[in-house]
């Protein structure tokens, strides 16, 4: 079947609803709500930051439509020339299966009777088989619309959300550990929570942990994410693995009968843990070693208590001894010779170790790295603050432990970075956005596009940091070389703490003796996690340098693959899956964060900033999936850009003209209100607003309400 397909840019679109006016007069549509071609607008955000966002839509002509399995009617049928989903009025009974069955609304009626038959977009297919363009395409004037061949589109525009011929959903495809995220998502929305965790512990059983602080890749492909908020993928997990927790259910990962082989893993942490559950599941008798006192690696020792609760990762590790994993603590394995008798070893023992600053005054006292701040308050040796605290970096790392100092009394914190704190910058900082909204709110105070000078110190103890401007943090390449600017100084911060989060590293005692080493004194990578000896396999972070969870988790979960593969003589290389590249530092759209406490109060401890979703918001979000996978979709979707800044403002200028308007004396203008229910009308119902968007309108009202035109 030759698939054609829309291509919708956002960007372009300015909500005019000429495609929707010539579709209706084309088809001869009457006036009223139902629209072959609708054209929703809606807002985000307050003012003065608000996001205006317009979206036309038609039927995208699904390759495994929905609404076709769900009509009992055999009324909607699939064109073999063009791929059109199409309708038989004659077998049609109006009983609006197959709306319940479409996420995108895309089935329309003419009136809101239970007998009306149903009409959507058609690809104008009279116009088709006379080679004409959808009147629709034609209409658009600002060029946001375009059809043709589904490849044609795709070469024309590049991939922008078409997953025609693919198996899987762009969540699924994004997700460095392979979790089917539509699968479990589907689960969700019906309710059935169970199988939606037993989804989600098929790749892994850090789900509570993933569900706080996993970097969400996921959301960032999200198909809805293109012109909408993302689907809270990532909040649904924490919802799921809070349900399991609260109701005791216990859910029992098969694992097949022991074969007789053994595996050594040298690192507790994720990658370590994940490859340990992974293997076990498979009939290995697998031991996990770590120098420290308890299990979880950077989980345990580098995230802080408020982002990751304590009680949560001890929960998962439990499940993974509970397979019958042996965990070692206490156990340092300088040499591999130690674990001869193993069949295989497995070395994930990470990048923990934190990079110095080279500048003058770097040898003061009271300047350290901020991994070593963080462990040492994870331990807790260290529980108090009492100086003024400037922290250097933009990643994650920075932002929990400028955090982290608030919250131990620091009278102040600062951070300075070189990138910018504005995400719609050329270069954001790489922490994401939420963790430096929720810094800002508790009070750290960012100072961005800024690279230090030198530290200032007293009696060799640091007093300062002196700062200059960054003229750029990468060149024309992309490569990191940040330009700071010359001459003196032109910020100066005290500071009786200064705390280094320039990344990491894996220092020398990470690497075992016995383990193959390139010429540069790492670790031999001949690929698929083998290197050079035959039965000794690394992965994680101390192969590829720092990197998020679930690159952790996925880099466990294939380094089990291939130790699986050598112990069993099979090929290592053969039909292996690719792990997709760690979406971290992209600066994308993703999903609504969840409620959270005040900063006011959680400023003040290290209680779960977040407060998650309870049921019925959750099942909100997972009703919100597109079924992608399932239904790909002929359409493709160039990315929402928010139409910003309609009206340039000055918010001093704003406050001299408001403070204009309520002159001295007291005396109030007339048409100034005091509260907004002096302009509401009474007996009109407030409970419609335009403050998401709502695709499946089921009553002409509501369709009217959130579409562009009321004709």
């Amino acid at each position: 079947m030759n698939q054609f397909g829309f291509f919708i840019d956002t960007s372009r679109c300015t909500g005019c609803n000429a495609c929707v006016i010539a579709c209706k007069q084309w088809k001869d549509i009457p006036p009223g709500p139902a629209k072959p071609v609708r054209v929703y607008q809606w807002e985000k955000g307050a003012f003065p930051e608000l996001d205006v966002r317009v979206l036309p839509i038609m039927c995208f002509h699904c390759k495994e439509p929905k609404c076709l399995k769900a009509c009992e009617n055999e009324a909607i049928y699939k064109d073999e020339r063009f791929g059109a989903v199409l309708v038989d009025h004659e077998k049609c009974r109006g009983d609006r299966k197959c709306f319940e069955a479409c996420p995108y609304g895309a089935p329309q009626y003419l009136s809101d009777g239970e007998d009306e038959k149903m009409l959507k977009c058609d690809m104008c297919i009279d116009r088709l088989e006379e080679g004409i363009t959808p009147l629709c395409v034609l209409s658009c004037s600002l060029r946001a619309l375009d059809f043709g061949p589904l490849d044609v589109l795709r070469e024309k525009y590049g991939d922008d959300g078409s997953y025609i011929g693919e198996n899987e959903a762009p969540c699924h495809n994004a997700c460095p550990g392979g979790i089917d995220v539509e699968r479990y998502m589907t689960f969700t929305a019906e309710g059935k929570f169970d199988e939606a965790i037993d989804t989600c512990l098929e790749v892994t059983p850090l789900i509570g942990v993933l569900g706080r602080v996993c970097t969400r890749p996921c959301e960032i492909d999200c198909f809805r994410g293109r012109f909408d908020d993302a689907v809270a993928i990532r909040e649904t997990k924490r919802f799921l693995s809070d349900y399991s927790k609260e109701n005791s259910i216990t859910s029992e990962v098969a694992v097949a009968e022991k074969n007789g082989k053994t595996v050594a893993i040298v690192g507790g942490g994720p990658a370590g843990l994940s490859c340990a559950y992974q293997l076990t599941k498979n009939g290995y008798a697998v031991t996990v070693f770590d120098k420290e006192d308890e299990m979880g690696g950077m989980m345990r020792y580098g995230i802080p208590e408020y982002r990751l609760p304590r009680e949560v990762l001890r929960h998962e590790i439990d499940m993974v001894r509970s397979m019958g994993v042996k965990l070692e603590n206490g156990r340092v394995i300088s040499d591999l010779a130690a674990l001869d008798a193993y069949n295989a070893v497995f070395v994930a023992t990470g990048a923990g170790e934190g990079m110095p600053l080279s500048v003058p005054g770097a040898d003061n006292d009271g300047i350290l790295t901020a991994v070593d701040f963080l462990r040492n308050v994870n331990t807790g040796e260290k529980t108090a603050v009492d100086a003024e605290t400037v922290v250097i970096g933009g990643g994650s790392v920075a932002v929990d432990a400028a955090r982290t100092a608030l919250r131990l009394g620091a009278p102040g914190v600062h951070l300075v970075c070189l990138e910018s704190a504005d995400y719609k910058d050329t270069d954001p900082m790489p922490a994401q956005e939420e963790e430096v909204k929720q810094a800002l709110e508790e009070g750290v105070l960012i100072h961005d596009k800024y690279g230090v000078h030198s530290f200032i110190g007293e009696n060799g103890c640091v007093t300062g940091v002196l700062c200059l401007d960054c003229l750029r943090v990468r060149d024309e390449d992309g490569s990191f070389a940040p330009e700071l600017a010359a001459g003196d100084p032109s910020l100066t911060i005290r500071a009786g703490l200064v705390l280094l989060a320039l990344g990491q590293r894996a220092p020398e005692s990470a690497y075992p003796a016995g383990i193959p080493l390139n010429n540069r004194g790492r670790i031999n990578d001949e690929g698929y996690f083998r290197t050079g000896n035959p039965r000794i396999f690394a992965g994680g972070d101390i192969l590829t340098g720092t990197s998020d969870i679930i690159s952790a988790v996925a880099a466990g979960n294939e380094a089990a693959g291939s130790i699986h593969r050598f112990l069993q003589g099979t090929a290592i290389s053969e039909d292996r899956r690719v792990i997709p590249a760690s979406a971290r530092l992209r600066v994308e759209k993703k999903s609504e964060p969840s409620p959270r406490r005040s900063a006011d109060e959680r400023r003040h401890d290290f209680g779960d900033v977040s407060i998650g979703y309870d049921r019925a918001a959750c099942s909100e979000q997972s009703e919100r999936c597109l079924h992608c996978g399932e239904m790909q979709q002929s359409a493709l979707i160039r990315r929402e850009m928010p139409k910003r800044n309609i009206l340039p403002w000055d918010s001093r200028e704003a406050l001299l003209l408001w403070s204009k308007r309520h002159p001295e004396n007291g005396e109030e203008l007339p048409d100034v209100i005091n509260d907004i229910g002096e302009v509401l009308n009474p007996s009109e119902p407030t409970e419609f607003f335009r403050g998401k968007l709502m695709l499946k309108a089921r009553t002409s009202r509501e369709k009217l309400l959130y579409t562009t035109d009321d004709e």
